[in-house]
C-alpha cells in the first residue's frame, strides 16, 4: 500500500511540473467579429427542414 501512495505521488509531482500545452486560438478572432466567423464555419443547406416531437402523441412531424 505504501509503494501504491509513492506512485501515485510521483506521478502527481511529474504531471504538475510538466510544461503547460499552448492554447492554439486564432488571433484574428475578437468580441466584435466572434458571430461572423463562427457563421463562415457552418454548413448551411438550400433547404434545412425542422423536425418536430410532440409529447402528447407519439407522432413525428416533418415541416418543410
Amino acid at each position: 500500500m505504501k509503494h501504491w501512495f509513492l506512485w501515485v505521488f510521483v506521478l502527481l509531482a511529474f504531471q504538475s511540473c510538466s510544461s503547460p500545452t499552448p492554447i492554439n486560438q486564432n488571433p484574428n478572432i475578437t468580441a466584435d467579429n466572434l458571430v461572423e466567423e463562427i457563421a463562415k464555419q457552418v454548413n448551411h443547406y438550400p433547404s434545412e427542414r425542422i423536425y418536430v416531437v410532440e409529447y402528447n402523441s407519439i407522432q413525428v412531424i416533418k415541416v418543410t
